[in-house]
């Protein structure tokens, strides 16, 4: 039986009218099978960029991927949905520092949301989060006292005695009056735990084992 004229047209060879980028097939079957520990730059991003929450806080948490790839991708982060779940989440301390920080980028003064503020709540109990925590629950107009406990204020205390920055001391020294202002129930703690019980014990305490030492080689006094 003498073939139709569109089945011998199915039964020609299709032309592909495109030319195949073989090094771009290649390099994108190496990305897949490659772990997103080990991509990097605008290729770990483009992976990245795609994740949702739990698979975002789980590349923040995996102790093989390297510090600067983390930073770099909270960096790059505009979803301020994922960036309050990452400061509130299990993670690093200097990621969730980063979050906050960001989401004060991103917010520009505009306030969040009181839902989207009261899950930072967590941030207030860590002397390394809780100067930025405050700063976007000020914002927000949010009671974040009401949330504060012993435990805040001993997080508070410690950031005032360690820190060496001056922005964020101003920031501590600030949430130190507003905090004795708000709750005088804590006025007792925050006596107790005031960076001048640091440095008085700091400054006083003795050393052990008490030695002299004696300068051998004098400088004459030039004042």
């Amino acid at each position: 039986m003498k073939a139709t004229k569109q089945e011998m047209d199915l039964r020609k060879p299709q032309m592909i009218t495109e030319k195949l980028d073989v090094a771009a097939l290649n390099a994108q079957r190496q990305t897949m099978a490659a772990p997103i520990s080990e991509l990097h730059g605008d290729m770990l991003w483009s992976v990245v960029k795609k994740l949702r929450e739990p698979e975002l806080i789980a590349f923040i948490a995996d102790p093989d991927v390297t510090r600067a790839s983390k930073i770099s991708t909270i960096a790059k982060l505009n979803d301020v949905d994922l960036l309050i779940a990452l400061a509130a989440a299990d993670v690093e301390i200097f990621a969730r520092r980063d979050a906050l920080l960001r989401i004060d980028e991103l917010c520009d003064s505009t306030p969040l949301p009181q839902a989207d503020v009261e899950r930072l709540a967590p941030c207030l109990e860590f002397k390394e989060l809780i100067a930025y925590a405050v700063v976007l629950m000020d914002m927000s107009d949010y009671d974040w006292c009401a949330h504060c406990g012993e435990h805040t204020v001993d997080a508070l205390c410690a950031a005032m005695y360690e820190c060496q920055s001056m922005h964020e001391s101003v920031l501590l020294e600030d949430t130190f009056a507003h905090l004795s202002h708000a709750r005088p129930d804590l006025n007792k703690s925050l006596r107790a735990c005031s960076p001048d019980k640091f440095l008085t014990e700091d400054t006083y305490a003795p050393t052990t084992p008490t030695v002299m030492y004696l300068d051998r080689y004098p400088v004459d006094n030039v004042a």
